[in-house]
Formats: structure tokens, C-alpha cells, sequence
């Protein structure tokens, strides 16, 4: 809510001010306690997708499929091209992309049907 924002802000401004000014200091007169300010300097500090060029490379191989290859050829694809990753990875990142094949595969259905006369 509004406390957890202005201790967000609060965070912000003490580590833009942490370079001239020693950290316990800062922390006592915002009024912050040093796990609140590292807790929101992890939270801004997000880490870039790591997966950034594997999701084109997925979606370039969907498309050159005809939009038919499913996560698990285009991981054979991916290992293939000498990219190191799992399937549930592709599977995730392909739902994340809202990726889908237009055929599903069909399974198999032991039910023989009727045999012999219907009384």
C-alpha cells in the first residue's frame, strides 16, 4: 500500500545519496530499517530477461514451421543450433509468447469399438 511506496521512495533516495554519505546514517534519519532498504534496492534493480534472444530464435522457428513445431522440436532445434536449454524453459517461454501450434497431436486410443453382434 502507501507505507510500502513511500518506503520504496525512501530507498531510492537513500541509495542515490549512498555514495557521499555513510549507509547507517542515511537509514537513521529516513527512518528506514536496512533490511526495508535492501529488500527495495533488490526489487528496482531487476535483472534484464536472460532470455532475450532465445525467444526470437523460438519464434523464428515457429513461424519457419509454419507455425506446426511444438515446444518439443523446436527444443531439438534449439540443441541442435547448440543452444543449452530445457524443454519446460522452451514450454514456458512459448506460453509467456502466447506461441501455439495449430495441429495438436493425436493420441492414442486403445477403444476398439463394438466387437462382434449387438444383440
Amino acid at each position: 500500500g502507501l507505507e510500502a511506496e513511500r518506503a520504496a521512495v525512501k530507498a531510492r533516495i537513500v541509495a542515490s545519496l549512498k555514495a557521499n554519505y555513510p549507509l547507517p546514517v542515511l537509514l537513521q534519519i529516513a527512518g528506514l530499517a536496512r533490511s526495508t532498504f535492501f529488500y527495495h534496492q533488490k526489487r528496482f534493480g531487476q535483472k534484464p530477461d536472460p532470455y532475450v534472444q532465445v525467444r526470437g530464435r523460438i519464434r523464428e522457428i515457429f513461424t519457419g514451421s509454419r507455425e506446426c513445431y511444438g515446444h518439443r522440436k523446436i527444443w531439438a532445434v534449439l540443441v541442435k543450433e547448440g543452444i543449452t536449454i530445457a524443454k519446460k524453459t522452451v514450454l514456458r517461454l512459448m506460453q509467456e509468447m502466447n506461441i501455439k501450434t495449430k495441429v495438436r497431436r493425436k493420441r492414442y486410443n486403445s477403444h476398439r469399438g463394438t466387437i462382434g453382434r449387438v444383440a
